[in-house]
């Protein structure tokens, strides 16, 4: 017995993902904007910065506060936590500190979950404010 299985709707699925994810490389890399997802420990464990300021991706396995400067870390630790422990996203305005710029951005951070609706850490999008662009306030 010989079965056939007809892929055609899997192969249009692959393609519009492939065309899909060429559209959001495209928007990311055009954008003053840093994503990144974190485990349950808030370790970083994918990151795409585009603006080269905020995270590389030498900080995957690292937590915030190996990335940023001590007030810095405690202020996003805590409001990552709260995104874990509620269940609910945040945004808010404030200045990420590196140990060596400054720069003010726009940051959401959202649940992150699996397929099954487990909670799988955090998901987030740090965008540099206008004034941040070029060039950070030196620290």
């Amino acid at each position: 017995m010989i079965t056939f299985i007809d892929m055609t709707g899997m192969r249009k699925i692959e393609d519009q993902l492939r065309i899909n994810e060429a559209c959001m490389r495209v928007a990311l890399e055009s954008s003053p904007v840093c994503v990144f997802n974190q485990d349950l420990e808030l370790h970083y464990t994918w990151i795409h910065d585009s603006t080269a300021y905020i995270l590389s991706e030498d900080s995957i396995g690292s937590d915030d506060a190996a990335c940023f400067m001590p007030k810095t870390a405690g202020e996003l630790t805590k409001r990552k936590r709260d995104v874990l422990e509620s269940g609910v996203g945040t945004r808010l305005s404030l200045d990420l500190t590196t140990k060596t710029a400054t720069h003010r951005v726009q940051l959401a951070v959202e649940p992150l979950r699996d397929s099954a609706g487990r909670l799988t850490g955090v998901t987030g999008a740090a965008v540099l404010e206008q004034e941040s662009l070029g060039a950070g306030k030196v620290k």
